[in-house]
């Protein structure tokens, strides 16, 4: 048996102790997953009953012995109902931003309504870029703030996840129509490339200029020799920008539907149907606005 519990066990655990380790008001949202009753060396087992989420440093001294096993139970019991708060502590001057099947350096905004943004990343005086957000529910309730890599969510969420290593935040909420999941990575250029590949084969048409229509008479690319260019195009722009050291990457996966029903993952950016007189803009790669939505003209009576 893994010791990981599996993923409907994790979610319970997170929601007994509201998503935030329950020892001494400790509020740290990264969690791990402590078994007592019995304790994991003496028999293997994911029975939520016997289980308490809990911080990696409190799951080490619980591990020790520091917590009765009435006392851990109780701790199951302790859900506090104000707002969850952590921080990405992935602050990097090589970062490579990964969605709709572009892939973006230096761009001050990832997604912005009119005026408003929504996703944006700040550059501090040192250079580092630092991740920013402010994610609505249809009624307009602010539900994934985010400042600096700091963020706050709120405690009427269904789920909320973030490993111990603190690079990555996955939220969902069904009463907030809203589903994130941000993952912060150091890679080399060869994986930058490797992840490309797979983005560009997975995709139906590619963001490139070999998407274009071919004259009559003119053999036509295959499909691999598209998606190798396309490649290309990505270590060209990355290498030219960032060098050939490591590189951290921040990938992207976001449904909402505050202000239009929108999904943009690494692989697509669709607005649905209903939503079509909205406009929206982006660039294939560099350092412009990603996503811009813009509400349509007002129609005169």
């Amino acid at each position: 048996m893994n010791r990981t519990p599996p993923a409907d066990v994790r979610r319970t655990l997170r929601r007994e102790v509201g998503f935030t380790c329950p020892v001494d008001s400790c509020g740290s949202p990264y969690l791990t997953y402590h078994h007592f009753a019995p304790p994991w060396a003496s028999q293997p087992h994911h029975d939520v009953n016997g289980m308490v989420a809990l911080c990696l440093q409190h799951h080490k001294e619980a591990d020790g012995g520091a917590f009765t096993v009435d006392q851990l139970r109780q701790l199951k019991t302790l859900t506090p109902g104000l707002p969850v708060r952590g921080r990405f502590s992935w602050q990097r001057e090589r970062l490579l931003i990964i969605g709709g099947s572009n892939f973006f350096i230096g761009s001050p905004r990832i997604l912005q309504y009119e005026t408003q943004d929504l996703i944006w990343f700040h550059q501090s005086q040192g250079g580092h870029g630092t991740l920013n957000m402010d994610l609505f529910s249809p009624g307009g309730i602010l539900v994934v703030s985010m400042r600096d890599n700091d963020w706050v969510i709120l405690p009427t969420v269904d789920d909320l996840e973030s490993p111990p290593s603190a690079n990555r935040l996955i939220v969902r909420s069904k009463t907030h129509e809203i589903s994130v999941d941000i993952e912060f990575r150091e890679v080399s250029l060869d994986r930058v490339c490797a992840r490309a590949r797979d983005i560009f084969e997975s995709i139906s048409s590619l963001p490139s200029e070999t998407s274009m229509s071919w004259p009559e008479g003119l053999a036509r690319p295959s499909r691999e020799d598209e998606v190798s260019r396309s490649v290309d195009r990505v270590r060209d722009h990355v290498r030219g920008r960032l060098g050939d050291g490591p590189i951290t990457t921040c990938e992207l996966n976001l449904a909402i539907q505050f202000p239009v029903p929108l999904t943009l993952t690494p692989t697509k950016l669709e607005i649905r149907p209903g939503a079509s007189r909205y406009l929206f803009s982006g660039c294939l790669m560099g350092s412009a606005t990603v996503v811009h939505l813009q509400a349509p003209a007002q129609q005169d009576a």
